[in-house]
């Protein structure tokens, strides 16, 4: 029997028996993209919308922890996998940029935005209060002398 999948990571999971004397460097490679998973960084250069790339058991921009968006003035749709996990996205692009599984509630993310996405498998959320995403709900709070919050 062959190899099999996890399903949010898509790290290797070996057969019984299987990889005789090499599953030491497959077990290595399993913890640098474990790694990745739970502290690496990737920085993609938007120039247009993105998908990104998710491979059983290979490399992939989507494991990882930690997503910098650059480019030009947008505005962007970016894909994510639609499965279950968690990312902190730093937009530095200079454009908006709009998180997206392709169905179910987006994330919008100004130029300058860093927020925390969770992914349920179908649709995006952001940290929030009240139905509302941080960002909204300081937002929509009035500061003495009526003035609001930048």
């Amino acid at each position: 029997m062959p190899s099999s999948y996890t399903a949010s990571l898509r790290f290797e999971k070996q057969f019984t028996g299987e990889n005789v004397n090499v599953w030491g460097d497959k077990l290595n490679t399993l913890f640098d993209r474990a790694d990745a998973a739970i502290a690496g960084l990737t920085t993609i250069a938007l120039t247009g919308n993105y998908a990104l790339a998710i491979s059983n058991g290979g490399g992939d921009e989507a494991r990882s922890a930690m997503l910098k968006f650059t480019g030009g003035a947008g505005p962007f749709v970016v894909t994510l996998p639609a499965i279950s996990k968690s990312y902190k996205v730093w937009n530095a692009a200079s454009g908006a940029i709009t998180l997206t599984t392709g169905a179910g509630p987006t994330v919008q993310l100004d130029p300058s935005d860093v927020v925390e996405v969770f992914c349920d498998g179908a649709g995006l959320r952001t940290l929030g209060f009240g139905g509302l995403s941080l960002k909204d709900h300081i937002a929509s709070v009035v500061v003495g002398g009526g003035a609001t919050l930048p």
